[in-house]
């Protein structure tokens, strides 16, 4: 019938208007528009959708436009205008909804139209998350409880061990209404940092927040010879810590907050190095190889027993914690450097002295006041540009080696030694005491 005739040529001639109008589209990367273009010219002609699908290539993850006579799914099948076009419709808004993270251009084959990769973001791309490590107890799980009730996004609480991870995840939940997340995590195991790290670039295309907190140290009875104290400590305070910064450094996201969780004890294990080491610890030029080496020395000299009369102090986890603030200080100068514009800040910082398994429950802080400096820091605004690379304690960035001016006090009650401020002028039940406008240095030392 001539009618019908008719309508099939202009079918026709849309479907090759279509193809043209696309293809110049595409040349001018006006993706949106050739959406737009597509949507009305179907709700037109709906019965074109005969001819015209979209296809994926496996190979490049690319939308490019087919110019099939019929999708096999619709041969033998009458499908109404009106109810393909609406249909059409909802796809491309469905599309749309979801966002275009980025388009790269792609060569395809001569016969294909050449068009460019869409890769559209997962849903939970744009939800931001923090991680905090070994945040099943002590300081750890305080960061998470906080991090909870004032960062926007998703908390991830790791721990070596899933059922003491998810019983503190739970806890959280039953008790203070908190919602966080587990994942995994044992430092010391490659295997086990990336697979964290793959897990977050697939459900959140990176991190926001990475918090540094888990560490290990001796007690002081403990009677495991110094050299397997001083390799255990190193391995996983230093070595584990800059692996999993390794790692994940690349993942963080513009404006995003590392925090590596230090202590005051490496300010005075560097007093109690030689004068070498310290000046090539506080050097502003070290390296992070150098870092390491020294790091490696300082193990091999405790095997050989030679540690003191090398210049090294009788203290595993200080050397640990110089480690870490050492590599804190070149990773800030490194990220200033290379990811300058993406505006992340990393620092190390001091909780403080936190009641917790480590530290014992004569200490001074709570876990949740031991917290406040690291999530500070992980809160930072995202136009703040410093601090960066720096040893932060009680909020404040200050010096992280001590004056030679530092006065010790020992505490017969309580059996500890207490490094302060020259002000200072007495321990009295576990406090230290210091004149007004005095500000506080301060670490116990269990002898």
């Amino acid at each position: 019938m001539p009618s019908i005739r008719k309508i099939l040529i202009f079918i026709l001639a849309l479907h090759c208007h279509w193809w043209l109008l696309v293809r110049s589209f595409f040349s001018r990367s006006a993706l949106l528009e050739a959406f737009a273009c597509f949507g009305i010219i179907s709700t037109t002609a709906g019965a074109s959708f005969s001819s015209l699908y979209l296809t994926k290539a496996p190979s490049h993850g690319d939308v490019r436009v087919s110019a099939n006579p019929s999708p096999p799914c619709l041969q033998g099948k009458k499908l109404e205008p009106l109810l393909v076009s609406p249909v059409i419709i909802l796809f491309y808004f469905c599309i749309l909804s979801h966002g275009i993270c980025r388009q790269d251009p792609v060569s395809t084959p001569d016969h294909q139209i050449s068009v460019k990769v869409v890769h559209c973001c997962p849903t939970m791309a744009s939800t931001r998350v923090a991680v905090v490590t070994g945040g099943n107890k002590g300081i750890g799980l305080a960061i998470v409880r906080a991090l909870c009730k004032q960062f926007k996004g998703d908390v991830y609480l790791t721990a070596r061990d899933p059922k003491l991870g998810e019983a503190s995840v739970k806890k959280l939940q039953e008790e203070e209404g908190l919602t966080s997340h587990f994942h995994q995590l044992d430092i010391t195991d490659l295997q086990s940092i990336r697979a964290l790290r793959d897990f977050m670039k697939k459900e959140y295309g990176g991190i926001d927040v990475l918090i540094n907190n888990a560490g290990i140290a001796f007690k002081v009875a403990d009677t495991t010879p110094f050299h397997i104290q001083a390799e255990v400590t190193i391995k996983t305070n230093f070595f584990a810590t800059r692996d999993v910064c390794t790692e994940f450094l690349p993942l963080i996201k513009p404006h995003g907050r590392v925090v590596n969780v230090s202590s005051m004890s490496s300010q005075h294990a560097l007093a109690k190095c030689s004068k070498d080491l310290q000046n090539k610890f506080r050097s502003d030029t070290i390296t992070e190889d150098e870092l390491v080496a020294l790091m490696e020395k300082f193990v091999e000299d405790t095997k050989k027993g030679i540690h003191s009369q090398e210049g090294w102090p009788n203290t595993a986890y200080g050397v640990s914690k110089i480690g870490v603030t050492v590599l804190s200080m070149i990773q800030g100068r490194r990220l200033s450097k290379e990811r300058g514009a993406d505006g992340i800040l990393l620092n190390a910082c001091c909780p403080g002295w936190v009641r917790t398994d480590m530290a014992g429950d004569k200490a001074t802080k709570s876990p949740d006041e031991g917290a406040e400096t690291p999530v500070y820091l992980a809160l930072l605004p995202s136009d703040a540009e410093a601090p960066q690379g720096q040893f932060v304690s009680e909020k404040k960035v200050g010096k992280w080696w001590l004056s030679c001016g530092w006065k010790k006090f020992y505490n017969d009650e309580h059996d500890v030694c207490v490094f302060c401020l020259p002000d200072a002028y007495s321990i009295k039940n576990e406090c230290l005491h210091l004149r007004a406008e005095v500000g506080v240095g301060m670490e116990h030392w269990p002898l």
